[in-house]
């Protein structure tokens, strides 16, 4: 056990570095008893997600639950402790041809527990569904120290309560994630990234609907725009100019397959399109993904935004966000729905005028909400800035968390609680 600040963004605590699951239950019946806050944490690469933690408390860190446990690649499944590092299990996916299509941020430090606990899912989510669609058995700690199971190791698994989708994306606010059973899937034999210049941001909604009629599937169905991407490869080279924004494509299947899509692709360019042009190929095509998936962590911007809604309204999420900071950084997944900004400078208004007066109801209308992914003054969020209305159930989300963490100890105060 060490002492002290060991983590940027948490406040002064005592850090325990457990090896086993029955020290975590040890420890998280000790801090219920005293009351004590308890931040699990894993690579701490997600720290900034939330509401900042105020309370000094426990950091648990699952650093030394790396182990993988099971890899059964014939089955399609991995089974790893919390504490794995995602670049470790990617290298040993890859040794039998096999991945899982997230691409993490800070693959070498980010664990699999935090990525199931903050619902990362990267670009790919278009073709290949989100987390909560590859955990199929997870365990956990609860806020009393019971150990807990969900799902199983195989993928046919409808036994008990469904635990793997409501850990996921939780926060560790139920429990304190230490294992973790994920569906693999063959890696593609070939992936492609096609750019097309882009007038105005807006026509990607044209372009999303024109694709999503087409028999094309891409994987990604992308756009960027802002200064943040111009000196980024292999995508900076084509942002700029007299184009307002680049149209990422992504493909992957065969050789024979890509080839397909890019000549059904070349033929359906409407007249007076923006040139089309491969972008990157085979391996060059992660660094793509890594470039996308990354944004929101590497702007280097003041005020980091996400508004996630139905795929008709990135348009106007977009014009919204222009009309805050004309020099804001963007980076859309228009078939899902998210638009990600990074702010050229925090708007005069300050947090109210950009969450409270704008983003936030101008999400709600279109089915969706906003949240800050980060801020240069962490103190100044609360509940409301970061979370908004979310339109559920708090009642049932009360109980939930009243079940599971009676004493309220796990991540206090950082989610929507």
């Amino acid at each position: 056990m060490t002492t002290g600040a060991a983590y940027d963004g948490l406040p002064d605590c005592e850090t325990f570095q457990l090896d086993s699951v029955e020290s975590i239950q040890e420890a998280i019946r000790e801090s219920a008893e005293m009351g004590q806050v308890v931040y699990p944490v894993g690579g701490g690469t997600s720290l900034h997600y939330g509401v900042p933690p105020k309370e000094p408390g426990r950091v648990v860190d699952l650093s030394r639950l790396n182990r993988v446990i099971d890899y059964p690649a014939r089955d399609l499944t991995v089974t790893v402790e919390a504490g794995t590092p995602w670049k470790r299990v990617e290298e040993t996916l890859a040794e039998e041809g096999q991945e899982i299509p997230f691409d993490v941020p800070q693959a070498d430090e980010a664990t699999v527990g935090g990525v199931v606990a903050t619902a990362w899912s990267g670009p790919r989510r278009l073709a290949y569904g989100a987390v909560r669609d590859f955990v199929i058995g997870i365990e956990a700690v609860d806020g009393q120290g019971r150990r807990f199971h969900g799902g199983g190791r195989v993928v046919k698994n409808v036994a008990g309560y469904d635990f793997c989708k409501l850990l996921t994306g939780s926060l560790g606010t139920l429990g304190i994630i230490t294992q973790v059973t994920l569906k693999v899937r063959p890696r593609p034999e070939h992936s492609e990234w096609v750019a097309i210049g882009l007038r105005c941001v807006e026509e990607v909604g044209e372009w999303t609907e024109r694709l999503s009629a087409s028999p094309l599937r891409p994987v990604t169905i992308a756009a960027v725009s802002g200064a943040f991407w111009s000196d980024l490869p292999p995508i900076g080279r084509h942002v700029g100019g007299e184009q307002d924004a680049l149209l990422l494509l992504g493909f992957e299947g065969s050789p024979e397959e890509v080839a397909w899509m890019q000549e059904r692709l070349g033929k359906m360019m409407p007249a007076g399109a923006g040139a089309k042009e491969t972008i990157a190929a085979g391996d060059e095509a992660v660094e793509v993904r890594s470039a996308l998936s990354g944004f929101a962590a590497r702007t280097g911007s003041p005020l980091v935004v996400r508004a996630k809604t139905v795929s008709s309204g990135v348009v106007e999420l977009t014009r919204r966000a222009r009309e805050l900071d004309g020099a804001c950084s963007l980076y859309l997944d228009a078939a899902c729905g998210v638009v990600d900004i990074g702010f050229s400078e925090v708007p005069s208004g300050g947090l109210s005028q950009v969450m409270l007066q704008t983003l936030q109801p101008a999400a709600a209308k279109q089915l969706g909400h906003a949240q800050v992914l980060h801020y240069e003054t962490p103190d100044e969020l609360t509940h409301q800035v970061v979370w908004g209305e979310l339109g559920i159930p708090w009642h049932v989300m009360q109980q939930v968390k009243q079940a599971f963490d009676p004493a309220d100890i796990l991540n206090r105060g950082r989610f929507v609680w």
